[in-house]
C-alpha cells in the first residue's frame, strides 16, 4: 500500500492512504484534537508532534511512503545542504529529486519510473481522488530531471 505525508499551512500533516483497519485504529488512539479526519478531502490530519508515531505505523504495516514535506522545513541539514542530495546539487533538481521521493543519486530511468508511479496516484481523472496541483508538481520535477540527466 501507498501512503503520502504533505504538510498542511497550519503545520498539521495530512495523511493520504488508501483504508487500513489497523493503521486507522492506530490513528484513533492518538489524543482527540491530534488527529482529524477530512471527509472532504479523505485525508487524516494530525499533528506534527506525533509524525514518528505515524511513520512507526506506516513502516509497521509496510506502507511506501512519500513524504513530500517542506523539503527546507523537514530535510535540511544544518548547513543547508539537503540530505539526499550530492554536494553541489541545483537546488531545482534536488527539490525535483525529493518531489518524487528519490535519492539525489538516481538515475533517469529510476526517476521516470517513480514519477510515472505516483502520476498514476495523483493524476486528476483517476478514480476522483487526484489532485491537479500535485500531478502538476510532479510534471515539473520530471521535467527538471530530464533537463539535467538528458543525454546532449
Amino acid at each position: 500500500m501507498r501512503a503520502r505525508l504533505t504538510e498542511e499551512p497550519d503545520g498539521r500533516l495530512c495523511l493520504e492512504t488508501p483504508y487500513h483497519q489497523a493503521l486507522v485504529a492506530e490513528i484513533k488512539l492518538l489524543p482527540y484534537g491530534m488527529r482529524v479526519w477530512d471527509p472532504e478531502r479523505r485525508r487524516w490530519l494530525i499533528s506534527a508532534l506525533y509524525a514518528a508515531e505515524i511513520l512507526s505505523a506506516l513502516a509497521h504495516y509496510s506502507f511506501e511512503v512519500h513524504d513530500a514535506r517542506d523539503p527546507a522545513a523537514t530535510a535540511m541539514q544544518p548547513d543547508g545542504a539537503a540530505l539526499w542530495a550530492p554536494a553541489g546539487m541545483p537546488a531545482d533538481l534536488s527539490a525535483a529529486f525529493y518531489q518524487l521521493g528519490l535519492n539525489g543519486e538516481a538515475p533517469l530511468e529510476l526517476a521516470e519510473h517513480a514519477w510515472k508511479w505516483w502520476l498514476r496516484w495523483y493524476h486528476p481523472d483517476v478514480n476522483g481522488t487526484g489532485e491537479d496541483a500535485t500531478a502538476k508538481k510532479l510534471n515539473e520535477a520530471i521535467l527538471t530531471i530530464r533537463r539535467y540527466l538528458k543525454e546532449p
